[in-house]
């Protein structure tokens, strides 16, 4: 009886431990899960290709809705952009609708024809979903998918209202796409090396403001306001991080990149 009673008693304990979860553990969890409630893929035919893109609904549809696109970097993917960039982990919170799409050379650089898909895109979705806000489509991307970001700034001027960049060095052939804009492109680059660039392109006045932020690393910002048709262009620094390395877009990057993007509008022209 006594071998018994430890016996069961063991079993018990071994069956809680299996099931128990940290509480970290159990909120990933529920993250996850509610991730998957909110995300859907789709895909969209371009010149008689199919292109595929992830979409991940606002927790509450309201009206006049935000329209994010994410771009990820080379070597990944959508899913993994979407985990990066941490928008969908505070659903309760979100108001935007955040779209992943994915590029046409798999594990490299945006290029051509990922431009054509991503103008197509926004036509459809505007179509399709009435209670989004034409006024309010950003832009934004980690390292290659930055670099793309900051192309379709130019590219597709009359529609977008704002773009983040995070760990991007200036495109290759950023100012020739740039000549044909029409209007001043509001742009936060969290690392790289196109502020100067931004800066000329937008016609911006004066010195920029410069801040330092001490956190768990010291930050550095530099912002000029003074631009055509209220743009602005804000970089951030992170002292001691070397130029090119991997980006990191995290939650307190999210926070900052939301509150950039939102403050600005723009008619579309189509």
């Amino acid at each position: 009886m006594y071998c018994r009673c430890w016996l069961a008693i063991a079993l018990l304990f071994a069956t809680v431990a299996a099931t128990a979860q940290p509480p970290r553990a159990k909120a990933r969890e529920r993250m996850r899960q509610r991730m998957e409630e909110l995300r859907e893929r789709k895909t969209l035919m371009i010149d008689g290709v199919e292109r595929a893109y992830t979409l991940v609904q606002p927790a509450t549809r309201e009206a006049a809705i935000p329209m994010v696109m994410v771009f990820h970097a080379a070597s990944t993917n959508p899913d993994a952009m979407l985990r990066m960039s941490a928008l969908w982990q505070k659903p309760g919170e979100r108001k935007e609708l955040v779209v992943y799409p994915e590029n046409a050379n798999a594990g490299g650089s945006w290029g051509q024809a990922d431009t054509a898909f991503i103008a197509a895109l926004i036509d459809e979705l505007l179509k399709q979903d009435k209670a989004l806000d034409r006024t309010r489509v950003y832009l934004a991307g980690a390292g290659a998918g930055g670099a793309f970001a900051q192309q379709l700034g130019c590219l597709l001027n009359t529609k977008v209202a704002a773009i983040a960049s995070i760990g991007a060095q200036m495109p290759a052939g950023l100012d020739a796409n740039c000549k044909g804009a029409k209007e001043a492109v509001p742009a936060m680059l969290i690392g790289g090396n196109a502020f100067d660039f931004w800066r000329k392109q937008n016609g911006c006045q004066g010195e920029p403001v410069v801040e330092e932020r001490e956190a768990v690393r010291q930050i550095i910002q530099r912002s000029v306001k003074s631009c055509r048709d209220g743009a602005e262009v804000v970089q951030v620094d992170i002292k001691g991080q070397r130029a090119g390395s991997a980006p990191v877009w995290g939650p307190s990057a999210t926070g900052e990149v939301m509150a950039f993007l939102s403050r600005f509008r723009r008619t579309p022209q189509f």
